[in-house]
């Protein structure tokens, strides 16, 4: 998991919700990555903002790095000018 992931579950730990969403990006995952280890972390995500009061954590789907929704208009070369 990366730094940024982190600092935003520690908000998230730390803020009072009653329910989360969660869309995840694909930037560290690589042919390496089992999905048994995203699915367990998914779970102890879940569990931990559970016992922070969270009522609900609804997992959305995994973004693939540089993939867009065509309805965005969004391309690669797109979002990395606007990202800059």
């Amino acid at each position: 998991m990366g730094t940024r992931f982190i600092l935003l579950f520690i908000f998230l730990l730390l803020s009072i919700f009653r329910y989360v969403f969660v869309v995840l990006g694909g930037n560290n995952i690589d042919k390496t990555t089992k999905p048994r280890e995203i699915y367990m972390d998914l779970v102890a995500m879940a569990d931990e903002l559970k016992l922070c009061g969270v009522k609900r954590v609804f997992v959305c789907g995994i973004i693939e790095r540089g993939q867009f929704p065509s309805w965005t208009d969004m391309t690669r070369t797109v979002f990395n000018k606007v990202r800059r």
